[in-house]
């Protein structure tokens, strides 16, 4: 979504919005994981204007909530778990 002009940005907002009202989810404190990790300052800003409480980045690391920006925190990718043996 780094690539997107802020038009595009705000309008592939929209309608992920759009597609949660229409299967009754909740639009309020919703969570973006961006896709391929991509994002930037535009489109944090947009998705702060449609209540975006969290962002999940692909850093590979354990969350800080004292230390990270909520729009840009880290994760554990499932890849990264020991496998049972």
């Amino acid at each position: 979504m780094n690539s997107l002009t802020v038009e595009e940005q705000l309008r592939d907002v929209r309608l992920s919005l759009d597609f949660l009202n229409s299967v009754g989810s909740t639009t309020k404190n919703w969570v973006m994981c961006y896709p391929y990790g991509a994002y930037n300052q535009s489109l944090l800003q947009t998705l702060k204007r449609f209540d975006c409480s969290v962002g999940l980045t692909t850093r590979l690391a354990v969350a800080d909530v004292a230390k990270d920006t909520a729009l840009e925190l880290p994760r554990l990718d499932t890849n990264e778990f020991p496998t049972a043996k």
